[in-house]
């Protein structure tokens, strides 16, 4: 198959394509933008340097998951005390319901202003992240 006629038959595929599915489905040459993502620093200058970003992305939900004694919640806690910092809310979803209000206090957060959520069920949880998220 000659090179032109390779060249035909893929420009009418992306434009059935872009008939079909609208002309955003498929781009070519799309501009690279590089962004700056809000971030908040982990605590952790390795953690945040391996995030490539400087920390967690700020406005969005992040998970912190692991075993039992990895320093998960110490992560987490020590994330919520930088937040709080700069002036921003935080809110600690306790699904094993282990949180320890001394422990955060050690490692920086101001209780006073922390939001707990203690779901009796995942399911619950959700409907009250989805709350604050909308919010």
């Amino acid at each position: 198959m000659a090179e032109d006629e390779k060249k035909r038959r893929a420009e009418k595929t992306i434009s059935a394509l872009q008939a079909r599915l609208g002309k955003r489905t498929i781009q070519r040459g799309v501009e690279q933008v590089e962004q700056t993502i809000p971030f908040i620093p982990t605590g952790f200058a390795e953690l945040d340097e391996a995030l490539e970003i400087g920390g967690i992305p700020h406005g969005r939900i992040s998970e912190i998951i692991g075993i039992p004694t990895s320093g998960m919640a110490t992560i987490a806690l020590k994330i919520i005390a930088n937040a709080q910092e700069s002036g921003k809310t935080a809110v600690y979803l306790d699904l094993s319901q282990s949180f320890d209000p001394d422990y955060a206090a050690r490692c920086g957060v101001e209780m006073r202003q922390l939001i707990v959520i203690r779901p009796y069920r995942p399911r619950q949880a959700l409907a009250i992240l989805q709350d604050f998220i909308l919010d």
